[in-house]
């Protein structure tokens, strides 16, 4: 019923209004090239501190017992901002309602995990199911995603230059957690050297990941919510 009410008037006002099309396109094209651009600047994040402190969480949190790999960390970070990035472009073939192009990505992805995961799993343990996943993941799900998005998108360029950023940050956090990580310190320590780590690598994807023009619009908008 809102879907209705709003189509009805987007359509009185169109034509009154002979400009607003090209308001509204230009709006849908913004936002396509935002989404991608905050949700992996938000993965970038999460996935900077699961590589630096969730070795070291697990171990505290289990007194030693489970010892959990760094690579481990370092797969499931990569694979979080990966998947950040297949759901932005699988959501803008469900808002265009183009969903012929994606309709066989998740089945394919499934079963590619399937296949390859088991002797990962029995040869490399749980780094190999994750190893597995992340490869499935971009050579299936992000590979044909980019390839349908080609069709849609005007410039599909910068989505994979923001992928290509996302994972260099993630491998300095990763470089420099491998040589001055938490594991190095004490507890309290620790947990500095983990916030600090985090924090470089949000300036980073702040800097590098953001336009200028959307850390202007984001600096506005909590500049005028907290006046």
């Amino acid at each position: 019923f809102p879907v209705t009410i709003l189509a009805r008037w987007t359509k009185r006002h169109v034509k009154r209004r002979p400009g607003r099309p090209k308001l509204i396109t230009a709006g849908i094209a913004r936002a396509t090239e935002n989404k991608p651009s905050i949700s992996a600047f938000i993965a970038t994040l999460i996935g900077s501190f699961l590589i630096c402190g969730n070795s070291s969480g697990v171990s505290f949190w289990t007194s030693g017992v489970i010892a959990w790999s760094p690579w481990a960390d370092g797969v499931l970070g990569a694979l979080l901002v990966a998947t950040s990035f297949t759901r932005c472009l699988t959501e803008l073939f469900v808002f265009r309602g183009n969903l012929k192009s994606v309709r066989y990505i998740f089945l394919m992805e499934g079963l590619f995990s399937v296949a390859l995961a088991i002797p990962a799993v029995i040869n490399f343990g749980l780094p190999g199911l994750l190893f597995t996943c992340l490869f499935v993941h971009l050579a299936v799900v992000l590979g044909f995603s980019l390839k349908a998005a080609n069709k849609v998108l005007t410039q599909p360029t910068p989505i994979i230059q923001q992928i290509l950023k996302s994972f260099l940050i993630l491998f300095f956090i990763f470089v420099i957690t491998a040589i001055w990580g938490p594991h190095h310190f004490k507890s309290i320590q620790a947990v500095f050297v983990v916030i600090s780590l985090t924090v470089i690598a949000g300036v980073f994807g702040w800097v590098f990941m953001l336009q200028h023009s959307l850390r202007s619009e984001i600096c506005n908008k909590f500049i005028f919510f907290y006046k």
